[in-house]
């Protein structure tokens, strides 16, 4: 029978995630500012004439999420659907059959994430419902190829997808909410976690130097920072995501006293291993038990504990973040904010040795090779290892990444594409291998063209493939 840890006792006697202060659904800082844009996205759902789709588009930080869920309880006599990983298609099929109330808006948050083909199926939904007044709103980091060519992945309805990504229905947020200084949102985000945490608010604070363009998650986290009692601000700069983790690290550490979790004795060691357990869950992901404990085992110092003893791990991971009602059941929930869970799965992957590594990323799934590029690809915005981490991820297993480089490409321009190509011009790979991977990648595509010439001239020159076979001449053509 599987360890359990009653949760009950749990929510009395482990201090909660400093972390999840800072998540969107919590609240804990009044929204403010973006006076233009929510009057913007107002009138574009009340317009009966508008085009069904707007994407807001910024970097990790800026409050894209929370604009959504105030777009969202404003319309009050709208319903509101958020879609869930993998519910795209479903939705789209509920919306095209009239199964939707008289006024939906529909919240797509990291759309830049979702599989190419159901989001264009979402879209073309929306533009045509069965019944009703649709809208669509989808959030992202920033526009790309995944955005621009989105309707080469549903060319049944191609037209009406160009139309639907055109960058007329694209907005920028900018990172200043409103006309407030730095300094101004810190104090006002100081009182308000000060009294989520039944504090008084620390007197004669004086925060740091701040760029009116930083995000307002750091300053918020500088905010939490304060209450928290850690010395910010004057006493000289400060990395306050690295600075936030160490709170988080006791709450790591009260949950694992309370599952009695088999770490080390020495207190860094456990530590540590705390540390590499949230990083690469964050870093990979999860979508079942056994995948979870995947995890566990990349750990280096567990990668031989007894499956008991694994499972207890497993349940940890389990109880630290809940996962939400619309993500898949089986998924590991990992931490939050996204900016945040980036900078563990960073600091996570880069400590550990060359060989250590490269084991992380053997025998994993496709999915996990895709979330992990999609993390790094991310990190690589905010941290400079995140670039050398993915050229290590895809040289140690060729073919399972370069299948996710086809699916994640698109998001990173320029990131990915050219370093698989390097990397599987010179790799080990069998022609069956070789010729899987070609007719994944997708025609034409601008950014994943060079993975395409790779693969097709390994293919004609290989040993295996006779020099007269039609098969042969058929990848002959292609180029």
């Amino acid at each position: 029978r599987r360890h359990q840890v009653p949760t009950a006792h749990l929510a009395t006697a482990v201090p909660r995630s400093p972390a999840s202060l800072l998540r969107a659904e919590q609240e804990v800082v009044t929204f403010f500012g973006r006076g233009w844009v929510l009057q913007q996205l107002t009138l574009w759902c009340e317009d009966v004439d508008a085009i069904a789709v707007r994407l807001v588009v910024a970097p990790g930080g800026y409050g894209k999420t929370r604009l959504a869920r105030q777009l969202a309880g404003r319309m009050s006599d709208w319903k509101h659907w958020p879609v869930g990983a993998g519910s795209e298609a479903e939705i789209a099929a509920r919306v095209t059959a009239g199964d939707v109330p008289d006024r939906l808006l529909i919240t797509v948050d990291y759309a830049d994430a979702r599989p190419g083909a159901d989001l264009a199926q979402l879209l073309c939904a929306a533009a045509h419902p069965g019944r009703g007044q649709v809208r669509l709103l989808l959030l992202a980091r920033a526009v790309g190829p995944w955005w621009t060519d989105m309707s080469d992945t549903h060319p049944g309805q191609g037209a009406l997808v160009d139309a639907l990504t055109s960058s007329q229905h694209v907005i920028d947020l900018p990172a200043r909410a409103d006309d407030r200084t730095p300094n101004e949102i810190i104090y006002s985000a100081m009182a308000a976690f000060a009294a989520r945490l039944h504090r008084e608010p620390p007197t004669g604070y004086l925060p740091g130097l701040h760029d009116p363009e930083t995000p307002l998650l750091r300053l918020h986290a500088e905010a939490l920072l304060a209450v928290l009692g850690t010395p910010t601000g004057r006493d000289g700069p400060i990395d306050v995501l690295k600075e936030l983790l160490k709170h988080e690290a006791r709450y790591w550490r009260g949950q694992a006293r309370q599952a009695a979790l088999p770490l080390p004795p020495n207190r860094r060691q456990a530590d540590m291993v705390c540390r590499q357990l949230v990083g690469l869950a964050a870093l990979l992901g999860a979508d079942s038990d056994g995948e979870v404990a995947g995890v566990v085992r990349r750990v280096p110092s567990l990668v031989n504990v007894d499956p008991e003893t694994v499972e207890t791990y497993v349940d940890w991971l389990r109880m630290l973040y809940p996962t939400e009602q619309t993500d898949p059941v089986g998924r590991l929930g990992t931490l939050q904010p996204d900016l945040l869970a980036e900078h563990l799965a960073v600091d996570a992957l880069h400590g550990l040795s060359v060989v250590h590594r490269e084991a992380v990323f053997t025998a994993i799934t496709g999915p996990q090779a895709a979330r992990a590029l999609t993390v790094l690809g991310r990190a690589n915005a905010h941290r400079s290892e995140a670039a050398g981490l993915i050229e290590d991820a895809l040289a140690a297993a060729p073919v399972t990444m370069a299948g996710a480089v086809i699916v994640t490409a698109t998001r990173f321009p320029g990131v990915f594409a050219a370093r698989c190509a390097q990397v599987l011009a010179a790799a080990r790979i069998e022609l069956a291998e070789l010729v899987e991977l070609a007719r994944l990648v997708p025609y034409p595509s601008l950014e994943l063209a060079c993975v395409g010439l790779v693969l097709e001239e390994r293919i004609v020159a290989h040993p295996d493939l006779a020099a007269a076979s039609p098969e042969r001449g058929t990848w002959l053509n292609s180029f």
